[in-house]
């Protein structure tokens, strides 16, 4: 019996979404405030959480004084965290607020488990549409699916599915938009333009960095058609128009207090702008961001692909190109050099993958050809896989943090006096303040010599990351080599990722090592 090569293909795709749905499901708990310590590791959901309590209590219900990251996401999360408090599974933000005796600390984690599952939900759409625009793109389906596939285990879009943040969720808006736009060029109906603006005022709602995307591919396609009288749009100026206007509408639908509260907005962006400061330079995107977020081989293929896009470049290369190359320049002008950034634009790079092999193809027209380039594909996606499954091991297993806190409570007497090498809570093990007397010692040189506590927790965000960012240098310096001089690592607490006998190693400014970072326990050494 032979089956339907459609219906195949159908079966192959729901293979992949489910694959990509188990993945995203693995290690869902990591993080979130539960027994024994009720804790948030992700500093960036804390603020999320905040700003919907803030939102939900406050006169102006929809305002949340905080526009760092635009509001559509925390709009959905608040949708669908009022459909879980109708089916009575969580209680509603003013009964937390209030302290209602009703409420438990088991509420706070389900609380944030439902908003953590609107990203994995968004996490596998964004698998399909990945899917669509392959069929977008290529004529044979299997080039879609090999597409959906990369998408589905590369690590970058897996573990930003775990988490309640804009970041993951922006994926799929963008893509959506992305799909849309080339939908709307083909198509004479005033309506789709009209989606296809509101999409895309959506995706810029969820994140601002959206708009260079949806600006770029929009401009080229644009371009190409005055260019080409053949692909000539019919009242092209009145469907520009429509699709600007939607998408303006569609930004203000998601973000409307950015015109209600347009100071408080306008500090949002100024803040967003000093935040994204970072000491990086032209190449990091390409030679690091880009080569963390694929994995050695995606990243070897990605950089071989891109001389695709300047060999006899046609309309798929340059809505690639268009997608993928202005985000790549603004990470090297300034942006933080986060992975989580590059959510929007790894589904393109694995598309430009394919395409690379897909357009070389043509030339190469032997069997021996499409056999290595079905071999690349599969050590891509094999590797990358690899990464995944040894990222969500860890997030299912104990935090270092957790670890090093129970250690400290059995082998260190109640009130004695424990530093701190940083300011923030959430890069150091949950310690009770009520047990133990916490110093801060802020990197600060001085209060090291002045205090000298018996012992100092430093972890790998404090020696690497915050550290190496919000500090002087010469201070950072000068407080660590004292460390050093006056005070021996009596115990590290780390975590290998790894996966059929691949270690998969974090490096400084790296986000994901929200989940497994090292934390190293200091002795007083005289």
């Amino acid at each position: 019996m032979r089956v339907n090569k459609k219906v195949l293909s159908y079966l192959l795709l729901g293979l992949i979404l489910l694959n990509g749905l188990l993945l995203r499901v693995g290690g869902l708990n990591w993080g979130i405030p539960r027994a024994p310590y009720w804790k948030a590791y992700h500093p960036d959901e804390s603020v999320a959480f905040t700003t919907l309590l803030k939102m939900s209590t406050a006169e102006e219900v929809l305002n949340p004084h905080y526009f760092v990251n635009p509001t559509l996401h925390y709009y959905l999360i608040g949708a669908l965290w009022w459909m879980a408090h109708t089916a009575k599974f969580v209680p509603s933000p003013r009964e937390i607020m209030d302290e209602a005796s009703t409420v438990t600390l088991d509420h706070v984690s389900r609380i944030w488990l439902t908003a953590r599952s609107l990203s994995v939900a968004l996490g596998v759409l964004t698998i399909w549409l990945t899917y669509l625009l392959g069929r977008e793109f290529f004529k044979d389906q299997i080039y879609a699916l090999a597409g959906a596939w990369l998408a589905a285990v590369m690590p970058t879009m897996v573990i930003q599915s775990h988490y309640l943040t804009v970041d993951g969720p922006v994926g799929f808006w963008f893509l959506a938009a992305l799909w849309l736009i080339i939908k709307a060029f083909k198509d004479n109906r005033l309506w789709m333009w009209a989606v296809a603006g509101l999409v895309s005022g959506s995706a810029v709602a969820t994140k601002y960095n959206a708009l260079a995307g949806v600006v770029s591919v929009f401009g080229v396609l644009l371009i190409r058609q005055k260019m080409n009288r053949d692909q000539h749009i019919e009242k092209a100026p009145i469907k520009v128009s429509l699709f600007n206007g939607c998408l303006i509408a569609g930004f203000l639908l998601g973000c409307p207090y950015s015109v209600l509260s347009f100071a408080e907005w306008k500090d949002g962006i100024s803040s967003l702008l000093a935040y994204n400061d970072f000491a990086t330079d032209w190449l990091y995107p390409w030679l690091y961001t880009s080569r963390h977020s694929l994995g050695w081989p995606g990243w070897i293929l990605f950089l071989a692909s891109l001389s695709a896009l300047v060999i006899k470049p046609d309309k798929t290369g340059l809505i690639l190109a268009a997608g993928i190359v202005p985000y790549l320049l603004i990470y090297g002008y300034k942006a933080s050099p986060y992975m989580r950034h590059m959510v929007l634009i790894v589904p393109l790079m694995v598309l430009l993958i394919i395409y690379a092999a897909e357009k070389a193809g043509r030339y190469f027209k032997r069997r021996s050809f499409s056999l290595i380039a079905g071999m690349l594909v599969l050590l891509t996606s094999g590797y990358a896989l690899a990464n995944s499954l040894a990222w969500v091991k860890v997030m299912s297993g104990q935090d270092t943090r957790e670890a090093a806190a129970e250690y400290i409570k059995q082998h260190v007497s109640f009130d004695s006096i424990i530093g701190l090498a940083g300011r923030l809570w959430f890069y150091t093990p949950p310690l009770d303040e009520s047990q133990y007397h916490l110093l801060r010692l802020d990197y600060d040189p001085a209060k090291l010599e002045y205090f000298h506590p018996p012992l100092i927790i430093v972890s790998e965000y404090e020696s690497k990351q915050y550290a190496f960012c919000r500090v002087a240098p010469e201070v950072r310096d000068e407080f660590f080599r004292d460390l050093k001089e006056d005070y021996r690592a009596s115990r590290v607490f780390k975590r290998i990722p790894q996966c059929w006998g691949i270690k998969f190693e974090g490096y400084p400014l790296a986000d994901w090592n929200y989940f497994y970072p090292e934390i190293t326990i200091y002795e007083r050494s005289f």
